[in-house]
């Protein structure tokens, strides 16, 4: 599979070493590729405004906005 052919993904969690892992097991899927990552739902959803993802991984709770707020929003 050629990297144009790679779902794009967001990462959005607060623990940076947590995140870290999830993009590597992610990125080690050949059909899947972390091409952006947040620390919290403000800068995931600045992600949002510049680009569209294939799928976002998403922490529930994260600090401030949360997790599921973040979905709410994505989905309107």
């Amino acid at each position: 599979m050629n990297e144009f052919s790679k779902a794009q993904l967001l990462v959005v969690d607060d623990h940076p070493i947590v995140r870290h892992g999830i993009v590597q097991l992610l990125n080690r899927q050949p059909d899947m590729e972390v091409v952006a990552e947040a620390d919290d739902a403000e800068r995931a959803l600045a992600h949002l405004r510049e680009r569209t993802f294939a799928l976002i991984v998403t922490e529930i709770s994260l600090p401030g906005l949360s997790g599921l707020d973040l979905i709410r929003r994505v989905n309107v």
